[in-house]
């Protein structure tokens, strides 16, 4: 428990641990997200995710869905999180595969989203690694 105070997120004024698990998947679960596809959403998510200020804790990219575990300060509600991480990486990705976004959109409308107390940190990013294993047996 020391090491997530020394690490917990500060301004002048303020502290936080704020942390989400966010998973949302490409329309009709399409499995695209491989290769060069999944390699550019991450450095898209990792760019938004530093503009923003958030910590990235975990990533893990599947061929139809994404989990994220992430770390924002307090002054982004999760909604305002996700909607700026898919409508930016749907332009990275509608920029640089075309072929992508002439389907239409690229992310289906939904997320789902879930608060992460200090204790069930551990418990998904278990489950994130696990996905990671799972998908590399395939």
């Amino acid at each position: 428990m020391e090491d997530l105070v020394s690490t917990t997120p500060r301004r002048r004024h303020a502290a936080w641990r704020i942390t989400y698990h966010i998973v949302w998947i490409p329309k009709y679960r399409r499995e695209v997200l491989r290769g060069c596809i999944a390699e550019t959403l991450r450095e898209a998510i990792e760019e938004k995710a530093r503009e923003l200020n958030a910590e990235i804790i975990a990533l893990a990219i599947m061929p139809d869905h994404i989990h994220l575990i992430v770390s924002a300060p307090p002054r982004i509600s999760p909604s305002e999180l996700v909607k700026h991480l898919k409508g930016y990486t749907a332009r990275r990705l509608g920029e640089e595969y075309p072929w992508l976004k002439r389907r239409g959109h690229i992310w289906a409308r939904g997320y789902w989203v879930s608060t992460l107390g200090d204790i069930s940190i551990e418990r998904a990013l278990d489950y994130v690694r696990s996905q990671l294993e799972e998908e590399s047996f395939k």
